[in-house]
């Protein structure tokens, strides 16, 4: 796809992308550039192996499904995208998630399930609705099944949902600070 596809006035006012089941192994480096009013973006079930920082101009933007596909990383400014919503990157090879996923104020649904995550950062506390922890939070749902999470553990979502992972993570934080 050539990178100035989406520069174009024709893609000004799209606010839906489908480019799932494509076989691409890159995202247009373009991307991002012209595609203001975006508010969806799925490009699910290809061979993707980042994510373009241009994709990150794209502040309209309130849902990317990047499943199944060969992710190694997010990117580090992710809370560039204000408005994401809904972050869908299940089934990849991401072994971190960026410290910048707790400044994503408006994220409701997270799913990582089948990556290599072996601990959330401190900063994905700022996501829980948690009144008398102190976090107000907006997310809704997190999953995170078949990652070697040691930090919180597996078995805290397995056995409580995310609300006592967030617990046993929020008490991990604290003992560390001490």
């Amino acid at each position: 796809v050539d990178d100035s596809l989406f520069q174009t006035a024709f893609f000004a006012k799209l606010k839906v992308l489908s480019m799932a089941h494509n076989s691409m192994e890159i995202l247009p480096a373009g991307l991002g550039k012209g595609l203001t009013k975006l508010e969806a973006l799925d490009v699910s079930d290809n061979a993707i192996q980042f994510i373009p920082d241009n994709l990150l101009n794209c502040r309209s933007l309130k849902s990317l499904v990047c499943t199944h596909n060969r992710l190694a990383s997010l990117p580090a400014d992710l809370d560039k995208l204000v408005n994401l919503r809904q972050l869908y990157v299940s089934f990849n090879f991401i072994r971190s998630l960026p410290d910048s996923i707790g400044s994503c104020a408006q994220l409701r649904k997270l799913r990582i399930v089948d990556n290599q995550v072996k601990a959330l950062p401190p900063s994905i506390l700022n996501l829980w609705r948690c009144a008398p922890a102190g976090y107000n939070g907006n997310l809704e749902e997190f999953l995170a099944d078949r990652n070697p999470l040691v930090r919180p553990p597996i078995t805290a979502f397995e056995m409580g949902g995310f609300n006592n992972a967030f617990k046993l993570l929020e008490e991990s934080v604290r003992l560390e600070m001490r």
